[in-house]
Formats: C-alpha cells, structure tokens, sequence
C-alpha cells in the first residue's frame, strides 16, 4: 500500500509545473479524499484544508513524531474495530513540493513538513 502510494505521488510530482499547479493540486487531492479515512496527508504548514489536520490521537502524536522525521505506528481500535496504524514522516524532499506549497521554500530533505496516515483493517 505504502509503495503503490509514493508511486502515485512521485508520478504527479514528475507530471506539475508551474503552469499546471493548480491541476497537480486537484489530482492530489483526487488520491487522498477527504472521505477516505484509510489513507490521508496530515500537517501544520499552509495550505491545509479542514481535513489535513490531525483528527484523533493517534495523529497528534504521529504528526509530532514526523514533524521531527520518525515514523509512528500502533494497533488500536478505531471506532470499535482493530487496525493498524502507521504513519510515515514527510519532508519537502522534490521541486513539485514547493509549487503547491509556496512556503516551504526551495527543495530541503531535512525541512519535515508533515506525515502520510494509512490506516488498515485487521481482522479478529
């Protein structure tokens, strides 16, 4: 799941310039949608929308974690239900990064920016 992502990302990274920023935006917002809770860009740097805030405890701390560059991941119940959770650290490691997200500044690997959440199922 995790690759299959970053494969995705990566593409529309290599895919936005300057004069289509605004459909990479869109695209990128067609992978992580708001309605999918198994999958989501989490952070504390514009631009945010309502849902890339963390929404539960689990992603406070996993946003805390990554904005220092570690990983997070546990096994609890979400809404009566297990699953396992991870969270990856981000960082504004490609140009495209800076194109939406005209704060961050050049391309810098080390400038943590926020955390992919993926959620999966497990089944008891």
């Amino acid at each position: 799941m995790l690759a299959t992502l970053f494969a995705a990302l990566l593409q529309e990274f290599s895919e936005t310039t300057a004069a289509n920023v605004e459909e990479g935006k869109h695209s990128i917002s067609l992978i992580f949608d708001d309605r999918n809770d198994s999958m989501r860009l989490v952070g504390e740097l514009q631009p945010l929308r309502d849902n890339d805030v963390p929404q539960d405890p689990f992603e406070v701390a996993a946003l805390e974690r990554a904005m220092q560059g570690e990983a997070y991941t546990v096994v609890e119940k979400v809404q009566g239900k297990w699953a396992y959770r991870r969270s990856v650290p981000l960082s504004n490691f490609h140009p495209a990064c800076g194109m939406c997200h005209t704060n961050f500044g050049p391309v810098n690997p080390d400038q943590w920016v926020g955390a992919l959440m993926l959620r999966v199922p497990v089944v008891d």
